[in-house]
């Protein structure tokens, strides 16, 4: 393993590792890179390469074999050493993470939890003394400790920071909302909890517009409607807003006059002007009668254009 290894693939390790222990559980034994990428939802082709980078692990035709790739990567990620932790901050962050029996399994072993308000010091979680932070030094002194996990308000992490990689901690778990960056050799790892939600949040909108658009496009135009793509529209939806809160009956009644107006063959519809309904429905929170009503609408727009505008 002399070349550097990049960190896109050392952050895939530990879901790799993850995976590999719901097979054992299971009692797989070997699995192709296809498998595994049909569970993992990457390609077979990333998982190839990543495992590359650290000599392969897998037989042409055969596969890995589940049991040896679990402990090659858990070896990799250190999990057979153990780690000595303490915990600075005991809110609800340091909280649920004192609680979280997972890190011993892994190998992580929580020695200690700092904090400096004496509504919480003294108090105890998962068996643990609360400690006042004017003990932290200390305690540091007479034990070793690998990683600091700070779970501090934004203004203090630095200070914190500062003082645990002073005492001799080798890595911080920085929870807090600022990223840290020190002068000392420490290794930092900040985690943003916010991030993974404003991904999920961007997700759950790709996934509707998505939907929106296979809405859209299972619309029958009938021959001779004629979208005048995007300047009538931007011409008419000051209109069309006005109608949002058109009863059924009364949309359905007002469609009808439209149509008998409108002559059967103006123009095929332009298959363009599918995204601009779709962003005219999306801006008026549409009923199912108001697509129609605005395809009326524009379709008569056009017309009194096309035939009386000049």
């Amino acid at each position: 393993m002399g070349k550097k290894i990049s960190m896109a693939v050392i952050r895939r390790l530990p879901r790799y590792y993850r995976y590999l222990a719901d097979l054992l559980r299971v009692d797989i034994k070997r699995i192709s890179s296809k498998e595994l990428s049909e569970r993992m939802g990457i390609t077979a082709s990333q998982i190839r390469q990543d495992l590359n980078c650290f000599g392969g692990f897998g037989q042409q035709g055969y596969g890995y074999n589940v049991e040896t790739l679990y402990k090659e990567i858990g070896k990799i990620l250190g999990v057979e050493r153990r780690f000595t932790t303490i915990i600075i901050g005991a809110g609800n962050m340091g909280n649920a993470l004192a609680n979280y029996e997972n890190f011993k399994k892994r190998g992580f072993d929580l020695i200690g939890i700092f904090d400096i308000s004496p509504n919480r010091v003294g108090q105890y979680i998962n068996g643990i003394e609360i400690m006042h932070m004017d003990r932290l030094e200390e305690f540091m002194k007479t034990h070793v400790v690998d990683i600091a996990i700070l779970t501090v308000p934004s203004h203090a992490t630095a200070e914190v920071a500062e003082k645990v990689a002073e005492l001799g901690v080798k890595g911080i778990w920085n929870f807090s909302p600022q990223d840290l960056k020190l002068s000392h050799n420490v290794v930092i790892e900040n985690v943003h909890l916010s991030d993974g939600l404003a991904v999920l949040g961007y997700r759950i909108k790709e996934m509707e517009e998505q939907e929106q658009k296979k809405r859209i496009n299972k619309i029958r135009v009938p021959r001779g409607t004629l979208f005048y793509c995007p300047r009538l529209a931007q011409i008419t939806l000051p209109f069309v807003l006005r109608y949002r809160y058109i009863q059924r009956h009364s949309a359905l009644n007002m469609i009808k006059q439209i149509s008998m107006k409108i002559s059967a063959g103006i123009i095929r519809a332009s298959r363009r002007a599918y995204s601009n309904m779709g962003r005219i429905m999306k801006a008026t929170a549409a009923s199912d009668a108001t697509p129609v009503l605005m395809l009326c609408f524009i379709t008569t727009v056009s017309f009194i254009q096309s035939n009386f505008g000049k």
